[in-house]
C-alpha cells in the first residue's frame, strides 16, 4: 500500500512537470530519463508532508520508473500506426456518405482536448484515424436489422490504447450508439482510475480528486454538451457500477 502512495505522489509531480515543460518544448524519452534527479528533493518534501516513511534513492528510483511507466501509458509521446485484420470480403457500414453525415461533436471535443493536453499532432492523428478503422468494422446503430459484431483490439505498453479506447467511445456516441458497457475489472482501484479517465476524455464531468467536488472536468471545460451547454447534441451519460458480476 505505501508503494501506491509513492507512486500516485510520483505520478502528480511527473505531470505538474511535464506540462509546465510542454508549455515551451517537445516532450521526448530523454526528458524522463533526465527528470528524477530534478524532482527527487520534491518527491521527499510531499512524502514528510503525508507523513510517509522515508525511503533509500533505490527504491524510489524504483518508483519513479514505475510512476513514469504509469504515466505514459495513458500520455504517449508517440505512437505507432495501427493496423488491422477482417474478413475477406468485409465491407464497412461507414461509407465516406455516411461519415459525412454524422456531426462528430464528442469525437471533436476530444481531439481538442488531447492538443491541449500537449499531445503530438502525430498522436493526435494516429488516435483520430485508429479509431476510425475500429469504428468501420462494428454496426450502423441507426440499422432496423440487428446485427452482431465481435473483434478484439491489442495494444503494447505506452501504445496509446487509452487514447483510442476513448475516442472509440466518443466516435460510437456521435454514430448513435446509445449504451456502452465497460469492464474494468475486479481491482477497485484500476475500476475506480478507469471511472476518473471515461468522466474526464468522455463525458465532461465527475468528481475531482483534488477537491472531491462533483463538477465539470476534462473535456467538459473545452464545450457542453445538453441542457448545461450546447444543445446542438444530446448529453446521454449515465454513469453506473456493476460488481459482483
Amino acid at each position: 500500500m505505501e508503494n501506491r502512495k509513492y507512486i500516485e505522489i510520483i505520478k502528480q509531480i511527473i505531470s505538474s512537470s511535464a506540462q509546465e515543460y510542454l508549455n515551451e518544448n517537445i516532450l521526448t524519452q530523454q526528458y524522463f530519463k533526465n527528470l528524477f534527479p530534478e524532482i527527487k528533493s520534491k518527491i521527499k518534501e510531499v512524502a514528510k508532508i503525508y507523513c510517509y516513511p522515508e525511503i533509500d534513492e533505490t527504491t524510489m528510483q524504483h518508483y519513479y520508473e514505475i510512476s513514469t511507466s504509469e504515466y505514459l501509458s495513458v500520455n504517449p509521446i508517440d505512437i505507432m500506426p495501427s493496423s488491422s485484420l477482417t474478413k475477406k470480403g468485409f465491407i464497412t457500414w461507414l461509407t465516406k456518405g455516411k461519415k459525412a453525415e454524422i456531426l462528430w461533436h464528442y469525437s471533436i471535443r476530444y481531439f481538442q482536448s488531447l492538443e491541449k493536453m500537449g499531445r503530438s499532432d502525430r498522436v493526435v492523428k494516429e488516435v483520430e484515424n485508429s479509431s476510425l478503422k475500429i469504428l468501420e468494422k462494428l454496426g450502423d446503430p441507426t440499422s432496423d436489422k440487428p446485427f452482431y459484431v465481435k473483434g478484439m483490439v491489442v495494444g503494447s505498453i505506452q501504445s496509446g490504447k487509452t487514447g483510442n479506447f476513448n475516442a472509440v467511445i466518443n466516435r460510437a456516441v456521435d454514430c448513435g450508439y446509445e449504451l456502452v458497457i465497460i469492464l474494468s475489472g475486479i481491482m477497485e482501484d484500476l475500476r475506480s482510475q478507469t471511472q476518473q479517465r471515461i468522466e474526464s476524455d468522455v463525458i465532461g464531468e465527475g468528481i475531482d480528486i483534488e477537491s472531491n467536488t462533483k463538477g465539470v472536468k476534462g473535456v467538459g471545460k473545452i464545450h457542453r454538451f445538453g441542457t448545461m451547454g450546447d444543445k446542438s447534441a444530446s448529453f446521454p451519460f449515465r454513469v453506473g457500477r456493476m460488481t459482483n458480476l
